[in-house]
């Protein structure tokens, strides 16, 4: 990992941590989180704006973010239905292929937008809880289920 990539995530947790504490992305924040992100960050907030974001907990005090896939307003495509996004906050990790790929692999960016969403509804607490019972947990979780 390169100096400029590691400065790179402690700026963008440092940001993460300001928005936590004032409970509001401000124009700075907006300036910032868009230089750091580009595209993936208008993406992410409309991953949250469109309310695709959703906490899943049990309890045995588990957790994990999904994000629905939002579809193309296109009808006349017709799509396989996708398995749903699943991201971890506390060790960072995705299963979109843009994760693997850009942050695991290539360390082209620091997180990919299904991290950044969730990241920022957890940060600005409006991210909707789903609650599961630990066995639906796990089920949601092993077979990728929407819960």
């Amino acid at each position: 990992m390169s100096f400029v990539h590691h400065d790179a995530i402690a700026l963008t947790n440092s940001i993460l941590a300001e928005i936590e504490e004032t409970g509001e992305i401000d124009d700075a924040h907006n300036r910032q989180l868009y230089a750091l992100f580009g595209a993936s960050f208008l993406s992410a907030l409309n991953l949250i704006d469109r309310q695709a974001v959703k906490k899943v907990v049990c309890p045995a005090q588990r957790t994990f973010i999904t994000i629905a896939e939002i579809s193309a307003p296109d009808t006349s495509i017709i799509h396989a239905p996708k398995c749903p996004i699943r991201c971890f906050l506390k060790r960072p990790y995705c299963t979109c292929e843009t994760f693997s790929s850009k942050v695991v692999f290539k360390s082209e960016i620091t997180m990919c937008e299904h991290l950044l969403a969730a990241n920022l509804a957890e940060r600005l607490k409006i991210i909707p809880q789903v609650q599961l019972t630990d066995e639906e947990f796990g089920e949601a979780l092993y077979l990728l289920r929407t819960p």
